[in-house]
């Protein structure tokens, strides 16, 4: 995947750029069948009328999988040969990334596959901040996704801000995320542009800066929003 001169100014000025077409439909296919062997109690792929309603807490036993109210996440991901050939040893992807990137890629670490349940009422604007080292994240869809449907959603150029606020140390990545990545009066100015809505169809993703305000919207489908989430960590120390 070549990145263009513009579309890495966009991604700079913007904190996220948008890419169609990507993913590979059979590695997809194979990341879906792990997934849904970790479906919650009651939920069965071929009836989606059962894919609604709150599920309880770790429903399920397996380590690695977390079920919360309407979310769906399998961190597993990262231990399968698909699960990491779809985005965090995809030679394109990397490319691309080491394009959008100010410093060379020290390494991927993949979070997993989240899904947003129908019903859900979403998750609140946050910060995931860069942590221990400055990341870019990868979001690919993984199923088609239409607007208020779970939606990735984020505020265009709010990282410039909260980048200014972590480096002043206003906001300490290395706390528990609730202490300031929630704290809006922290960083409310940020929000200078309408958020967007990452929709689309399987096998797009988004590159996104790792101080962009984010969150994911309320499910009015009747679909589960299904992405997996990749960080790619920056080497500083050069």
């Amino acid at each position: 995947m070549k990145i263009t001169q513009k579309e890495i100014q966009f991604f700079n000025e913007n904190g996220y750029l948008i890419q169609r077409n990507v993913l590979d439909k059979a590695l997809i296919a194979q990341c879906l069948d792990h997934y849904w062997k970790s479906a919650p109690e009651g939920f069965y792929r071929s009836d989606p009328n059962t894919w609604r309603g709150m599920i309880s807490q770790n429903a399920f036993t397996r380590e690695g999988i977390h079920h919360q109210d309407y979310d769906w996440k399998d961190h597993t991901l990262k231990d399968t040969p698909c699960g990491r050939s779809l985005i965090a040893e995809n030679a394109s992807i990397i490319e691309a990334v080491g394009a959008l990137a100010p410093f060379p890629i020290q390494r991927s670490h993949t979070r997993g596959i989240f899904g947003v349940l129908p019903g859900s009422a979403g998750r609140p604007f946050h910060i995931d901040g860069p942590r221990v080292l400055p990341f870019i994240g990868v979001t690919g869809l993984l199923a088609d996704s239409s607007l208020n449907a779970g939606c990735f959603t984020f505020y265009p150029k709010s990282h410039h801000r909260v980048s200014e606020l972590i480096e002043n140390g206003t906001l300490d990545v290395l706390k528990n995320k609730s202490q300031d990545m929630y704290k809006m009066d922290l960083w409310k100015d940020a929000l200078i542009e309408d958020p967007v809505q990452f929709t689309g169809r399987a096998g797009d993703i988004v590159f996104w800066h790792d101080s962009l305000v984010h969150q994911y919207t309320h499910n009015l489908s009747n679909n589960i929003r299904i992405a997996m989430f990749v960080d790619f960590y920056i080497e500083m120390n050069l």
